[in-house]
């Protein structure tokens, strides 16, 4: 069976239970099916973790999509957007207790959706949505692709 599975982040390193259990799913499932991970990135160090994670499961094609932030390897701009990053911290006023939870349906990264068209392109036997970001993919995918939201 091809997989086609679309997550909000690399399961590499696996610093977090969602990378964790994505890793270790992908692991036990490799040799049986064709997996094919998109993730975007937005990082020179995010592009190493998905070189390190295609070492790690040499059975599935794991496409790492720039999807923006610092060009890659530029040092200055990764340091400029941690120093904005932490000054806009600072500056937001506290959120009150009681406010309402955020929405989580923001639109997706469109190199990120280019690569996942391709891969649609190429042919699929169902497509897995990874973390509450994706599922608004659950619409944009063709109907008579099998979907799973995980």
């Amino acid at each position: 069976m091809r997989i086609l599975v679309s997550s909000q982040f690399l399961p590499w390193p696996q610093d977090s239970g969602g990378s964790a259990a994505q890793f270790s799913t992908l692991k036990c499932l490799e040799s049986d099916h064709e997996f094919t991970l998109v993730c975007p990135l937005y990082s020179a160090r995010h592009e190493d973790y998905a070189h390190e994670l295609a070492q790690q499961l040499p059975n599935v094609k794991v496409r790492g999509v720039h999807c923006g932030g610092p060009s890659p390897g530029s040092i200055v701009s990764r340091f400029l957007l941690r120093v904005l990053g932490l000054a806009r911290r600072k500056l937001e006023p506290p959120r009150p207790a009681s406010q309402w939870p955020s929405y989580p349906f923001h639109p997706l990264p469109p190199p990120l959706i280019d690569v996942l068209q391709e891969e649609l392109d190429r042919g699929t036997d169902l497509f897995q949505a990874e973390f509450a970001r994706m599922m608004p993919l659950g619409a944009w995918v063709p109907k008579e692709v099998p979907r799973v939201f995980i």
